[in-house]
């Protein structure tokens, strides 16, 4: 089974997030102000999502699939950070 969701994780814990679940996520970063957050979004298998809920290293989660990650960031007033 599965769990929809998109989590965001700080600088911070980005690592610690990493090695519970996987090196593709959580490598999309956002920010707000001078604060620098990355963003995981689609389905989690339920033991990385309950590795995750439990660690304490979310800083926001949405697990409503009918909003966009993008409007959950619009929302936290968070904006991609474009790489070159």
């Amino acid at each position: 089974m599965s769990t929809w969701a998109t989590i965001i994780v700080t600088k911070a814990n980005q690592s610690a997030a990493q090695e519970l679940t996987s090196s593709n996520m959580f490598t999309n970063e956002v920010k707000k102000t001078l604060s620098r957050y990355f963003v995981s979004s689609g389905y989690f298998s339920d033991d990385h999502y309950a590795a995750l809920v439990d660690s304490g290293l979310i800083y926001k989660i949405e697990t409503d699939d009918t909003v966009r990650p993008t409007q959950t960031l619009s929302d936290l007033g968070m904006s991609r950070v474009v790489i070159d």
